[in-house]
């Protein structure tokens, strides 16, 4: 479970730097990032952050159905 905590933490802070780097632009997100799809308008932005925050979701479901 020690794995699955540290990914969600990975996850988590990630999210956090997208939901910035978005809030300064499309531009400064597509250019500060390596590895994070290019992202041609707010509503692709929008849409991977919300996939990012389904898979955090599920992620916390995970860890708490292993400690119970």
């Amino acid at each position: 479970m020690a794995g699955l905590k540290q990914t969600l933490s990975f996850l988590e802070a990630y999210r956090g730097d997208l939901e910035y780097g978005i809030s300064n632009g499309i531009d400064s997100i597509n250019h500060s990032t390596n590895g994070t799809p290019f992202f041609y308008g707010e509503g692709e932005a929008t849409e991977y952050l919300s996939e990012l925050q389904t898979l955090i979701i599920q992620i916390k479901r995970q860890i708490s159905e292993k400690s119970t």
